[in-house]
């Protein structure tokens, strides 16, 4: 069977969009073992799972992922591609976006009438 190329546009949380092209050799379902996404994804999770513990965080740490034509592919080479300096870069935006959503609920919790429905 040969190998279908992929494309796939990627953000995660508020983080830029980043390009991932692999080969799908089986015709698998683009979240399989083989698919570069995987590893990003659980690097991710891990990150995110130490700094914030317990916190559900399900909207930073899932990626929004579009799969675009092959033939279209010329109109994504500006997206940077999805790699380690990438992934850096993700982690900090999405530390930071966490960080924002923490501050805003100890805010929202010491405002005026805070405790009216308890």
């Amino acid at each position: 069977m040969e190998a279908k190329k992929r494309l796939y546009i990627v953000s995660f949380g508020d983080s830029n969009k980043y390009r991932v092209e692999f080969e799908d050799v089986a015709n698998v379902d683009p979240f399989h073992h083989t698919n570069p996404l995987c590893k990003v994804e659980a690097e991710i999770e891990e990150y995110l799972g130490k700094l914030f513990p317990g916190e559900p965080l399900a909207y930073y740490e899932t990626p929004k992922v579009t799969e675009v034509n092959w033939d279209d592919r010329a109109e994504y080479e500006s997206y940077p591609v999805l790699d380690d300096k990438a992934v850096k870069e993700i982690e900090a935006v999405l530390k930071k976006g966490v960080e924002n959503m923490e501050s805003q609920k100890v805010l929202d919790s010491n405002a005026p009438y805070a405790d009216v429905n308890e």
